[in-house]
């Protein structure tokens, strides 16, 4: 239990990467009709996509770790896979969120 908490604390970091970029997406006009709201929200899902897809990134990398270091034992084995699959669902809902954002702008005509 020691080991994920001191491995987790050591990646978090990582996630400071992306915060230059997304420091350069500040909103300078007030909010005035939907189209600035849906940029607002296009905003916000920006920043959570980047978010997901770094914690994503370092849980394909641990598992494709526990994976490697395995050695044969079937029980680290599954579990590697576990991480390994959510790791991906965790990818595959960012993208959607992404698009969601795309979806409603179509539909609301903006």
């Amino acid at each position: 239990m020691k080991r994920k908490i001191i491995a987790g604390a050591s990646l978090l970091p990582l996630l400071g990467l992306a915060l230059p970029v997304l420091a350069q997406e500040t909103p300078t006009e007030p909010i005035t009709d939907i189209g600035d709201i849906l940029a607002f929200i296009d905003t916000v899902a920006s920043w959570f996509f980047a978010i997901i897809l770094a914690i994503a990134v370092v849980m394909l990398l641990y598992a494709a770790i526990r994976w490697m270091t395995a050695g044969g034992d079937e029980a680290a084995i599954a579990s590697a896979r576990r991480v390994l699959i959510y790791a991906l669902i965790g990818i595959g809902l960012a993208f959607v969120a992404k698009g969601l954002v795309t979806v409603i702008r179509n539909l609301v005509g903006a």
